[in-house]
């Protein structure tokens, strides 16, 4: 089985969820919170590369222990693993946005990728005890 998407070089979502189940592990241990944060966009960017680069954006202002996925290149999941709580999350939510919203230099004249003010964000342990309950309420299945 591929662990990463041929054409994004991403983790695939099984590849995923395994680092969230091993992320919500160590918190435990360590005592302290995992977030999802979905960035949905607007539109589904044109072609692989576009979807690659926005990854690749995300991914340099994140640290060695979080991850990043696509979700069939019409959102962003993010893993932040061991988050103090969930203002923490949401500034790091933020500085993403920002980040990724900002051209490039070298792509002056590219209009930045339109991200929906619909983004999710969910949190061990406040939202689900387990990766399969914080993948459901990420996905609105709150039960």
């Amino acid at each position: 089985m591929a662990l990463h998407d041929p054409e994004t070089q991403l983790p695939t979502e099984a590849l995923f969820l395994d680092r969230l189940e091993q992320a919500i592990h160590l918190a435990r241990r360590r005592q302290n919170g995992v977030a999802l944060l979905t960035l949905p966009l607007l539109e589904k960017p044109a072609g692989i590369n576009a979807v690659r680069t926005l990854a690749e954006r995300l991914a340099a202002r994140l640290r060695a222990s979080d991850s990043v996925t696509s979700l069939d290149g019409r959102a962003f999941l993010v893993l932040l693993s061991e988050v103090e709580d969930r203002a923490a999350a949401w500034a790091v939510a933020e500085e993403l946005l920002l980040t990724v919203r900002q051209p490039k230099p070298t792509e002056a004249g590219t209009p930045p990728p339109a991200f929906s003010e619909d983004y999710t964000l969910t949190v061990f342990p406040e939202d689900g005890e387990t990766a399969t309950a914080l993948w459901r309420h990420m996905q609105g299945e709150v039960s």
